[in-house]
């Protein structure tokens, strides 16, 4: 059995958010001008800041088992581990 500190699940998001921008730079950077989904690249690279921005590194309401138990699947299903 896996278990991790709930901050470690929540930083997640955080990652995600990180990561997507680091995406969006590197299309910009072979000079593209659009997404795959139409949207201009400075604009959802704007975007994407301002989500990461507006996500707390915490969260203010107590998790439970089952908040916890899906996202750390996700986690175990993408890790090269197994």
């Amino acid at each position: 059995m896996l278990t991790a500190h709930p901050t470690e699940v929540r930083r997640k998001s955080i990652i995600d958010h990180r990561n997507h921008i680091a995406e969006l730079m590197q299309l910009r950077d072979t000079g593209a001008s659009e997404t795959a989904d139409g949207e201009l690249v400075e604009g959802a690279i704007y975007r994407q800041i301002a989500l990461l921005w507006q996500t707390r590194p915490l969260r203010r309401e107590r998790l439970y088992v089952a908040d916890e138990v899906e996202p750390r699947s996700l986690i175990c299903a993408t890790c090269s581990c197994r």
